[in-house]
C-alpha cells in the first residue's frame, strides 16, 4: 500500500498575530501527540495531533504521514481549533476493513513555515494491544554518555519487552536485522541510539510490532552544551534539557524558564497543553477524541524529552492513573515524604502558584 499523508494549511483565525506561549509558559514548538497509543484489533479511532506554539511563526503548513501506509477510506484529516485558533491538524484514523496492524507504527508530522525557517520534524507511535509486546509504556528512552565527550553510555535500564514466554522475537534497528537478541536488549554505546522495531516473526508483516526510539543526548545528564562545553543546569517536575541548548522542555502542565511552577494551577477538567499572551487556551478537552483530564495522551516534543504520557496517567495507552505517591509524566516522580499524597497531576502543593509560586 502507498505512504498516508495528509497536509493542511495553519491560518491564524483571530486578531492575535500568532500563537505562542507566555512568560510563565515556555513555547514548546511544533509537537505531535496522539490518543490512544495503544489500540486492539477492534478499537475505535485514534487521533494523531499536530501542534504548533511557536512564537517565530504566523502560518505555515503541516504534513501527518505513516510510512507503512493506510488504508485511505479510514482516515480522516482536519483542522485543530480552539478559541478561535487554529493550533494545527489532526488525523482520525478509523479502524480498516482489513489489515487492522496498518494502524500500527510511527506516525511522522513535518511543519514547514511560510515565513522561510526550517522544516520541523517530529514523531508519535501507535502499537497493538498484546501481552507479547509489552514494553510497559515506554516509548521512547533518552540515554546520556557517561561523561562529556564519552562514546560509553551512563547505566540505563535494559529496553525490550516483557518476557511472556514466547521466545520469536525478532529485532531491527533501521532496516537492519539483529541477531541473538531476546525480548531485553542492553545499550552500552552512543551508537545506540536509533529506531528500534521489536516483532513477533512473520506476524510483523501484519503490522504486529512495536517500536522503541533511543535518543543519545549530547551531555551527561543533568548538563547542557553551552560556550563548549556541558554545564549543570537544572530542569524541575520532570522537564527535559534540550539537546545542545540550555533551554527546559517542560512537562504538560508547566512552565517558567526552570519548569518550576503549574500553569494554570488547578486540578478541574481544564488541562492546558498551550496557551497565548492574550488569553487563547488548547486544552485536552478540545483535541477531537480527548477528554478534560488528558487520559490516553501521549505528548511527543523531539529532542531529549521524545514522547511521554501526560502527568498523571501511565502505561501503554496512558489510561491508568499514577499509584499512591507518584505523579508527574509517566508517573516517575515521588511525592515528599511530607506530602504522601500529593496530586498525581501536579505533584507537592508548593508547585501551584496559589502557594507562592509565581
Amino acid at each position: 500500500m502507498a505512504t498516508m499523508a495528509s497536509t493542511c494549511v495553519l491560518v491564524v483565525l483571530s486578531i492575535v498575530n500568532i500563537v505562542y506561549g507566555t512568560s510563565e509558559q515556555p513555547d514548546q514548538g511544533f509537537f505531535l501527540a496522539v490518543t490512544s497509543p495503544e489500540v486492539g484489533r477492534k478499537a475505535s479511532n485514534i487521533y494523531v495531533y499536530a501542534i504548533q506554539t511557536d512564537v517565530r511563526f504566523d502560518d505555515g503548513t503541516f504534513e501527518l504521514s505513516k510510512e507503512t501506509g493506510l488504508v485511505s477510506t479510514s482516515v480522516k484529516a482536519g483542522a485543530l481549533i480552539a478559541d478561535g485558533i487554529q493550533w494545527g491538524c489532526y488525523l482520525d484514523v478509523g479502524l480498516p476493513s482489513r489489515f487492522a496492524g496498518t494502524r500500527f507504527g510511527r506516525y511522522t508530522g513535518d511543519f514547514t513555515p511560510d515565513n522561510g525557517g526550517s522544516v520541523e520534524t517530529r514523531y508519535t507511535f501507535v502499537r497493538p494491544k498484546s501481552k507479547f509486546l509489552d514494553t510497559r509504556g515506554v516509548y521512547t528512552v533518552t540515554a546520556y554518555p557517561e561523561s562529556e565527550g564519552s562514546s560509553k553510555l551512563a547505566p540505563i535500564d535494559p529496553i525490550g519487552v516483557v518476557f511472556s514466554g514466547c521466545r520469536s522475537y525478532r529485532w531491527c534497528k533501521g532496516k537492519k536485522r539483529l541477531r541473538n537478541t531476546g525480548p531485553r536488549l542492553a545499550l552500552t554505546s552512543v551508537e545506540d541510539g536509533g529506531l528500534y522495531t521489536i516483532s513477533r516473526g512473520s506476524r510483523s508483516k501484519q503490522g504486529w510490532y512495536v517500536q522503541i526510539l533511543v535518543i543519545i543526548a549530547s551531555c551527561p545528564e543533568g548538563s547542557a552544551f553551552t560556550g563548549g562545553t556541558c554545564d549543570t543546569r537544572e530542569c524541575k517536575n520532570g522537564g527535559i534539557l534540550r539537546d545542545l541548548s540550555s533551554d527546559c522542555i517542560c512537562t504538560p502542565f508547566f512552565g517558567t524558564s526552570d519548569c518550576s511552577c503549574v500553569v494554570p494551577a488547578r486540578e478541574d477538567d481544564l488541562f492546558t497543553l498551550a496557551d497565548t499572551r492574550n488569553g487563547e487556551e488548547l486544552y485536552c478537552r478540545d483535541l477531537p477524541g480527548g477528554n478534560g483530564k488528558c487520559k490516553g495522551l501521549l505528548v511527543c516534543y523531539g529532542d531529549n524529552y521524545g514522547c511521554k504520557c501526560t502527568p498523571g496517567w501511565y502505561g501503554n495507552g496512558c489510561e491508568q492513573p499514577c499509584p499512591k505517591g507518584r505523579w508527574g509524566a509517566n508517573c516517575v516522580l515521588h511525592c515528599p515524604s511530607e506530602e504522601p499524597d500529593c496530586s498525581r497531576f501536579f505533584g507537592p502543593s508548593t508547585n501551584l502558584r496559589s502557594n507562592g509560586c509565581s
